[in-house]
């Protein structure tokens, strides 16, 4: 008979519930407080349901960090080894939870996952239902250069479509060149008005 067991802290009440393995798949409750213990699906994260996962489980020894060669593999690595840790703190996985998880993987510490391997834990924890939050300082790519290609098309479709459309410019953006102008609302604007004199000379031609 199946007797192991994992702690789960009740993030409610604060209770520590002792839960048999077993009884994982049936998403128990705190016996204090009612509360669900867990916030992820424990019918996924489960040893049946973890690729490679022997139960019971054997005891790993440490291999130590595997050798790196280069400072960009070196960067990689601190990379998802934080992004892990991250994972493992939004999902509130307990040590059980994120323990199975490593032993699916042959190793008893995330640090000695190479980065192939913590590749397909990032992936295996996103499959769990780890949703990474964007970063909100990463660069966004400018509109700007888009809006002057456009700018330039619609030029091309009037009569002195460059002479009107430096006077234009001037007159929207405050500067004849478009390569000057870093406004997307002026620019945009520019494109609206210029839309509307190609709608306008297409309608005459017509």
């Amino acid at each position: 008979m199946n007797t192991a067991t994992v702690l789960k802290k009740c993030l409610h009440c604060g209770t520590t519930n002792r839960i048999p393995v077993s009884r994982l798949e049936e998403r128990p409750s705190c016996g204090r407080c009612t509360s669900p213990l867990f916030s992820v699906d424990t019918t996924i994260i489960r040893p049946q349901t973890i690729p490679g996962t022997r139960f019971p489980f054997p005891v790993i020894p440490r291999k130590g960090p595997p050798a790196l060669h280069t400072e960009g593999e070196k960067k990689q690595r601190r990379g998802l080894l934080a992004k892990i840790h991250v994972a493992k703190q939004h999902m509130r996985l307990t040590d059980g939870e994120y323990e199975m998880i490593l032993r699916s993987l042959n190793v008893s510490t995330a640090a000695d996952l190479t980065i192939p391997q913590l590749e397909n834990m990032i992936k295996l924890l996103k499959h769990y239902g780890w949703k990474p939050a964007r970063n909100p300082h990463a660069r966004r790519e400018s509109p700007l250069p888009a809006l002057r290609r456009r700018c330039v098309e619609a030029a091309a479709k009037i009569e002195n479509g460059e002479r009107r459309l430096a006077g234009l410019a001037q007159r929207i953006c405050g500067t004849a060149q478009l390569a000057w102008c870093r406004d997307a609302k002026h620019l945009e604007r520019l494109l609206a008005v210029l839309g509307s004199i190609v709608k306008e000379e297409s309608n005459g031609r017509s």
